[in-house]
């Protein structure tokens, strides 16, 4: 007996379900500043460390300057990608916003 098109359609719905998601509240995060990305792959996950240049307080020390790692992120390439793209598209639109001042 085969099934209707409609039938299965409902199944593959059934068999991946739609989720609904939603940033909860981030009140309690640190705020971190950095200004520095390392980017690695290890064993098929993202690496992202993030650092701050750590400007010396001697001004006659000038040929090396530490980052100072602040945090590091694991995540899968499929979720990097997904982060990449949509700071891309941030970023062009901030830079649109900005030329219009």
């Amino acid at each position: 007996m085969s099934s209707s098109p409609a039938r299965k359609k409902s199944k593959a719905k059934a068999q991946n379900p739609s989720i609904r998601v939603h940033w909860g509240n981030t009140e309690d995060l640190e705020t971190v500043f950095v200004d520095n990305l390392y980017f690695q792959v290890i064993n098929d996950q993202v690496y992202l460390t993030f650092g701050e240049v750590r400007v010396p307080l001697d001004p006659d020390v000038t040929d090396v300057v530490e980052i100072r790692p602040m945090m590091r992120l694991i995540t899968t390439p499929r979720a990097a990608r997904k982060m990449v793209e949509v700071m891309s598209n941030s970023l062009k639109n901030l830079e649109k916003d900005m030329e219009k001042r």
